[in-house]
């Protein structure tokens, strides 16, 4: 019969759980610095009349910390509640660059540089 005895397990998982909690921060700051991104690019193309909609840009974190971070983008609020229509139809002119869907566009067009914003806080 043989015998062994393996050691440093628990320390093995202590630094596997210090690495999760780092790449969880890093994955958060990653989350906010895309949502600046997105908040940036769509600002080029969101319409403009009187430029209310433009200043109610907003980027914040509505999850928790680390893993857990939610990143929202948006515009609007209690005086420009109409971004949404504005995001929505279609049919109403805009003076290009601005246009509709300057969100839904901002994700369609720039995934990639989106994706290597927050590969880039995590190191990876």
């Amino acid at each position: 019969m043989i015998d062994f005895k393996v050691t440093g397990v628990s320390l093995g998982l202590a630094k596997m759980e210090a690495a999760d909690k780092v790449l969880g921060k890093q994955f958060q700051m990653g989350l906010h610095n895309a949502g600046m991104y997105i908040k940036k690019e769509s600002k080029a193309i969101v319409p403009v009349d009187t430029g209310a909609l433009k200043k109610s840009a907003s980027t914040r974190n509505v999850g928790g910390q680390g893993w857990k971070a939610d990143q929202i983008v948006s515009y609007g609020n209690d005086e420009v509640d109409y971004a949404e229509v504005v995001h929505e139809r279609l049919d109403l002119h805009h003076k290009p660059p601005t246009k509709a869907e300057y969100l839904s566009d901002i994700f369609k067009y720039h995934t990639a540089q989106i994706i290597a914003i927050i590969h880039k806080a995590m190191g990876i």
